[in-house]
């Protein structure tokens, strides 16, 4: 769940902010979303584009996946009633700073050990979670429209012959 949760924040455009923060509440810490007069999570889900297109199927590359778990944290914490104006505190959390074990970061690290599951859909091109390997499109809606592109798609090429033989053998 939380893994598709990390899919849907990768696919967030700015308008849709508020109501994934009220439908995924206690993923990402509420200050955090202010943090930096709001640019963080933007910063952050450019991390994960990336990380979601190249460097998981690699799995080399380490660094990128402590800068996304560490990319969100409790700001809060860290800098108790600092963080409201200034733009020039950090993008990352210590280690020593990160509340492990939030959403967010099991969510990164269950799609790290399991890179076949982040995948781009073939009809929308979102980022979704696959649930088997097989999977191809983020959602039945997807998958419909895809095949129903692909019948027109051989009706139009070859309707002519198949009238053909509907008229012969009716």
């Amino acid at each position: 769940m939380d893994a598709r949760t990390l899919a849907d924040f990768s696919n967030l455009e700015p308008a849709q902010v508020e109501y994934f923060r009220n439908n995924h509440p206690g993923f990402i810490p509420d200050r955090w979303w202010d943090y930096k007069n709001g640019v963080q999570w933007q910063k952050t889900q450019n991390f994960l584009r990336t990380w979601w297109k190249w460097d998981i199927k690699a799995k080399q590359d380490i660094s990128s996946l402590v800068r996304i778990v560490s990319s969100v944290f409790d700001p809060g914490n860290i800098f108790p009633g600092q963080f409201e104006d200034a733009l020039d505190l950090p993008t990352f959390a210590a280690f020593d700073e990160m509340t492990w074990g939030a959403p967010f970061q099991r969510a990164v690290l269950h799609i790290y050990e399991h890179p076949w599951r982040a995948r781009f859909c073939a009809e929308c091109k979102k980022r979704f979670v696959a649930v088997e390997p097989k999977n191809k499109f983020c959602s039945d809606k997807c998958s419909n429209e895809n095949r129903l592109r692909q019948k027109l798609k051989a009706w139009h090429a070859h309707k002519h012959e198949w009238r053909q033989k509907s008229r012969k053998s009716g």
